[in-house]
């Protein structure tokens, strides 16, 4: 390696004094290249020494058992939090969406509950047309998302706050579909008020801010109810 010194003093000279400059620095370079040469032979040798240091604490093997423990530790533990994370996504979706029907159906309740009082004292024959178009009209408005959720999640919406009272308005929705006529008048009587006391405390906890909207459902009972005349009177001519 004996141009170092030629290429560095050219380039230093050549910037200081120019091409003269250059030439001085080249024939100084080559001088220092000269007596550095049989220096750097005569310098011995470096040998470096790389010292492990001495093994202490733990085995290899069971540093590896406890990563691999450990891994897996975290593995499961980030499945559980997963898992929780979405039943509570779920659950949160299942509430809102059964809160909106159910302030469908309370809405609906409100009017066949008026509808029911306004004839409270008519004729009994009139009385058990409006119980008999209350109870028909109800038994085709099921709540369906209730019956989604009862059969496909079922430990999601057990786990809902005021479960329970939910329960009680879909088993009571329930017996528009099984209620016999001769049973209309009692359960018009007690399970209208039981439905909206029950459905209001689980509204209460998941949807503080509901408001019903009955009057999206005026005059459906009423044209309900004259139809119902009108069928009767028809057959009472033909019967005649």
């Amino acid at each position: 390696m004996k141009w170092i010194g030629k290429v560095t003093g050219g380039v230093l000279g050549g910037l200081v004094m120019g091409p003269l400059g250059a030439a001085l620095g080249v024939l100084l370079g080559h001088q220092f290249d000269e007596d550095a040469g049989p220096a750097a032979q005569q310098l011995p040798p470096i040998h470096v020494i790389v010292q492990q240091p001495p093994a202490t604490g733990m085995p290899e093997w069971v540093k590896i058992i406890i990563s691999a423990v450990v891994g897996a530790a975290l593995a499961i533990g980030g499945n559980i939090v997963m898992e929780i994370i979405k039943r509570k996504m779920v659950g949160r979706l299942a509430a809102r969406q059964l809160s909106a029907e159910l302030v469908d159906k309370l809405s609906m309740i409100a009017s066949a509950d008026q509808f029911w009082r306004k004839y409270e004292s008519a004729d009994p024959k009139v009385k058990f047309q409006v119980a008999t178009v209350v109870i028909e009209t109800l038994k085709r408005d099921r709540p369906e998302r209730y019956v989604y959720f009862a059969n496909n999640q079922q430990s999601v919406i057990y786990e809902l706050e005021a479960f329970e009272e939910l329960r009680r308005f879909n088993r009571a929705y329930d017996q528009f579909a099984t209620v016999t006529e001769g049973d209309y008048f009692f359960v018009l009587s007690l399970d209208l008020e039981y439905m909206t006391k029950n459905a209001t405390k689980f509204l209460q906890k998941h949807s503080p801010a509901f408001v019903l909207h009955p009057e999206e459902n005026d005059g459906l009972f009423e044209l309900e109810l004259e139809a119902l005349q009108s069928r009767k009177s028809g057959n009472d001519v033909v019967g005649g």
